[in-house]
């Protein structure tokens, strides 16, 4: 309130002091302003510094599995599922002087199971021995696979796996080791249903050649499926199965397996002989219950100097790619 001289009178007067107040919050809002483009300032460096500090570390750790090696020392054989491996799958480390590395870390990959034809894995932490060594044994499993065992040094924790250098120097250090877990195919036997065609897409005979290689790879139960009319070809699995179930039940052998062996391409003349290709489609089926436990599908090319070494190379080399995926995939 303000008291102005007016006509010989002072006039109370108020006055309003926007002016004042803008002045006021325009001081305010400046050192605010100051004070966080220094603080931000201030956390952008902090930033840099934490993340050059990260990648020093990182780097560190690079430099010292350079020197490291991890080597193979013993594969156990394959065995059937639900059974234990003999022996231990066995490893050692090794510094740049060949010599053993104790109480090294390294993490191990291994299948733990079969999740629709799809292998799923788990890692352990785990620590050389005195003499460098590491060995695992897995537990017995009930799924068969042809895949691997990886032994890698084992990144901290603290280290940023999304650093390039890192994740490819951790590969560059990677030992695999195979793991092969048969079907039980090979004590529990099946019956055949697996009809080659011709050339003009008739079928022929259920294959002998297929029938051959499962008993050279151990399959000794294995005879042609007691209903294998070419009726069934193209029909609904569950039929063949129902129909063969009734003559032989569910025990007598472990599996059915179905599918057709044809010619994708026809025996053709080449310069240096003859070519041709098959494929091979392949369904396996549980005689217990009916379920569909493989379902795998080959392709082969081969040549011959005529058109029956040229035939009969394709099937030997498609067959034993189909029983392959058989033994360790049904």
């Amino acid at each position: 309130i303000k008291y102005i001289l007016k006509k010989g009178k002072y006039i109370k007067m108020r006055v309003k002091s926007k002016i004042v107040l803008l002045l006021f919050s325009i001081a305010l809002i400046s050192f605010s302003s100051c004070a966080t483009t220094k603080n931000a300032t201030s956390t952008q460096t902090e930033k840099k510094i934490n993340k050059t500090q990260k990648y020093d570390l990182e780097e560190q750790f690079i430099s010292e599995i350079s020197n490291i090696s991890i080597e193979s020392l013993e594969i156990p054989k394959p065995v059937i599922k639900g059974r234990k491996f003999k022996s231990d799958f066995k490893s050692i480390v090794k510094n740049a002087e060949g010599n053993p590395v104790a109480n090294f870390p390294v993490q191990l990959k291994f299948p733990i199971s079969k999740v629709d034809g799809k292998i799923e894995y788990s890692t352990l932490l785990l620590h050389t021995s005195e003499d460098g060594t590491i060995s695992f044994n897995p537990e017995s499993t009930s799924f068969s696979c042809d895949t691997f065992i990886e032994l890698t040094p084992a990144i901290p924790e603290t280290l940023n796996i999304e650093y390039e250098k890192l994740t490819e120097a951790v590969a560059a250090k990677t030992l695999k080791q195979s793991i092969k877990i048969k079907s039980d195919i090979i004590n529990k036997g099946a019956v055949l249903f697996v009809w080659e065609h011709n050339e003009k897409g008739r079928p022929t005979s259920n294959s002998y050649t297929m029938l051959s290689e499962l008993r050279r790879n151990g399959v000794a139960l294995i005879g042609n499926a007691p209903v294998s009319d070419t009726s069934f070809i193209g029909k609904p699995l569950k039929e063949l199965y129902d129909a063969n179930y009734e003559v032989i039940g569910g025990t007598m052998y472990g599996y059915l397996l179905y599918g057709t062996i044809k010619f994708e391409v026809p025996v053709t003349k080449v310069d240096d002989g003859y070519t041709c290709t098959l494929v091979a489609e392949i369904v396996g089926i549980d005689m217990k219950n009916g379920e569909t436990t493989l379902t795998t599908s080959v392709s082969c090319t081969a040549t011959g100097s005529n058109w029956n070494n040229c035939v009969s190379n394709c099937k030997s080399e498609l067959t034993t790619s189909i029983v392959n995926n058989i033994i360790y995939g049904l």
